[in-house]
């Protein structure tokens, strides 16, 4: 199938939310905070809504009328459970021209007395200990130790990094700071965050409600920076009638898109994984969040149809995600979602080393409607236990 790059890009700033209440009394006096990058469910219901719009479908905003309404979305375009002839993929940051990816959660950073990031360290499996872990599995686990000592060492906060440094990272390459100053950027360096109060007004007299003030935190990309999302499998001729602008996200804000019919970004390059007697070691690195049916049992072993033996695992806390059904006017049951970043260390026996090639860039999610939504997608990489080299 055809694979088309749709780009969103802000006119003002955006809002999206996360599964967090948002209801009177509820979410602090700072408001409520948008989510960003937003979830792939946010960004499929955009493009579905620009495919049909194009092809002359008439979008209800009246809750009471929804059921009426979704019955005359364009088959082509599934429903409210599937997403029909579309396959999606992302959604990734892009700034500058370049695809940015978020940087894997074993990869650590120092910061200076100024707090600027001096230096990146990597963690891998370290030898076996007993703890708590241990309980499950009956042997001692192979917790993860950083490559280089170093104090102050963190981890939480957002860095997201180009193709060429992901490509470094994957191969096990030490990626200095400095040297690679132009290929990693802090959340802060791609958008601001900005505190608004908005007031609910009644639709039929325009006047403001009573007691109807609220409180949110609204996103505003840099210039430079899109979300990226790719798509295939829209009928032919549908894509070019799509509008130039649409509403994305809460409190309805615009977004310019922009569709490119032969993207050209190619994934960060796969390895050469790194043997050890007959053995071949490997990690699979989340690029998109985990939506998983058992997600205790991915946390523990690992995403489906990968072979070999977990050794360890470097995973973030898990993101909550609900959303709104509308084909039945109720809000969805809110689900955890592993964050990207999230990495596993494995080991395999040499002979299944072209199934692990394969896997890269793949989604490996152990219900097939995830997948069609661009979740659980993964890059190979290799790992040993000493500092990577050139």
């Amino acid at each position: 199938l055809m694979e088309r790059e749709w780009l969103f890009r802000t006119v003002d700033t955006w809002f999206f939310r996360d599964s967090a209440p948002f209801e009177a009394g509820e979410g602090g006096r700072a408001g409520l905070i948008s989510l960003f990058p937003p979830m792939m469910f946010t960004l499929q219901g955009a493009i579905r809504t620009a495919l049909a719009l194009g092809q002359g479908w008439k979008a209800t905003w009246n809750h009471r009328e929804t059921s009426a309404n979704a019955a005359t979305l364009p088959a082509e375009l599934g429903t409210s459970d599937d997403l029909g002839v579309l396959e999606l993929r992302g959604p990734y940051l892009r700034y500058k021209g370049e695809r940015l990816y978020p940087l894997p959660r074993h990869v650590l950073y120092a910061k200076d007395s100024a707090g600027q990031v001096k230096e990146f360290v990597t963690l891998a499996p370290g030898e076996p200990v007993w703890c708590d872990l241990s309980a499950e599995s009956g042997k001692p686990i192979r917790l993860l130790k950083p490559l280089v000592k170093q104090e102050g060492l963190k981890g939480e906060d957002g860095i997201f990094i180009t193709r060429e440094a992901m490509t470094r990272v994957l191969s096990e390459g030490l990626l200095d700071a400095e040297a690679y100053k132009n290929h990693w950027y802090k959340n802060s360096d791609l958008w601001a965050m900005e505190a608004r109060i908005g007031l609910e007004r009644d639709s039929r007299t325009h006047n403001a409600k009573e007691h109807h003030l609220y409180s949110t935190v609204h996103v505003r990309p840099e210039t430079d920076l899109a979300l990226e999302v790719l798509e295939s499998g829209a009928p032919q001729g549908w894509v070019e009638q799509v509008p130039k602008f649409i509403r994305l996200g809460g409190e309805g804000r615009m977004a310019a898109i922009q569709v490119v019919n032969t993207p050209q970004e190619e994934l960060p390059e796969m390895p050469r994984l790194k043997r050890e007697g007959e053995k071949i070691r490997f990690t699979v690195v989340l690029i998109t969040p985990g939506f998983y049916e058992d997600p205790k049992h991915v946390v523990r072993h690992g995403p489906p149809s990968v072979p070999g033996e977990l050794v360890s695992a470097c995973l973030g806390k898990p993101q909550s995600v609900g959303g709104w059904n509308l084909a039945e006017g109720r809000s969805r049951p809110v689900r955890p979602l592993l964050p990207a970043g999230s990495i596993w260390f494995y080991e395999a026996g040499q002979d299944e080393e072209t199934k692990v090639k394969e896997l890269h860039g793949q989604c490996l999610s152990d219900k097939e409607l995830w997948t069609s939504y661009g979740f659980d997608q993964v890059l190979i990489g290799t790992w040993s236990e000493k500092a990577g080299e050139e």
